[in-house]
């Protein structure tokens, strides 16, 4: 059952990233595999710290690859994609942050900042799956160039009323939202077929 369950966590992640079925299957069987052999000889707990970290050196590689086979029509398509989820989740953070700011204090504003990073990491993971919901491209890569995006207005962009800290924090928080918003797309892929 855990074989089962680490290979569809594989399927979602290749399948996000819209890699070749076959190439996506020999991956996943070598990879499994090779967490088997490890959890026999070091341990499960080892084993799976082995199988996050092959996951996570490939991504860029994997997305790269996926960006060069797919061609200048779909890197646009994907940034276009990027952007028109960021412009849609910038204005309605913007236009909550309004009604927000504009009818509490400074000071209930920075007492509650936690649970504003909060909505805005809701917003984070709601803007991956629309990217990825968008970019059919490459859904993940959709959503990574959205976390991307979004990173880059955050540094850009910092409103007074907010401690020190929430800047640093959201973008901290940005990149793993997105994605998470971009892996439940890419779920929905994998249940559709």
């Amino acid at each position: 059952m855990v074989a089962r369950m680490k290979s569809r966590i594989l399927d979602i992640v290749f399948a996000g990233l819209n890699v070749d079925r076959a190439l996506r299957e020999a991956i996943i069987g070598d990879l499994v595999e090779e967490h088997s052999e490890l959890a026999a000889e070091r341990g499960d707990q080892f084993a799976d710290r082995w199988i996050f970290s092959q996951i996570v050196r490939s991504l860029p590689a994997l997305s790269l690859a996926v960006l060069r086979a797919v061609g200048g029509r779909a890197i646009a398509r994907i940034f276009v994609a990027a952007s028109a989820s960021l412009l849609t989740i910038w204005i309605l953070a913007d236009v909550s942050a309004m009604v927000v700011f504009n009818r509490l204090s400074a000071e209930t504003i920075a007492r509650f900042s936690v649970v504003i990073l909060t909505i805005d990491v809701a917003y984070g993971v709601g803007g991956g799956y629309l990217a990825a919901r968008l970019g059919r491209v490459s859904p993940l890569v959709s959503a990574i160039a959205f976390g991307v995006l979004g990173v880059m207005l955050t540094g850009l962009t910092h409103d007074d009323r907010t401690p020190s800290w929430y800047p640093i924090a959201l973008q901290m928080l940005l990149i793993p939202a997105t994605v998470t918003g971009g892996w439940l797309r890419a779920r929905q892929l994998i249940a559709e077929r």
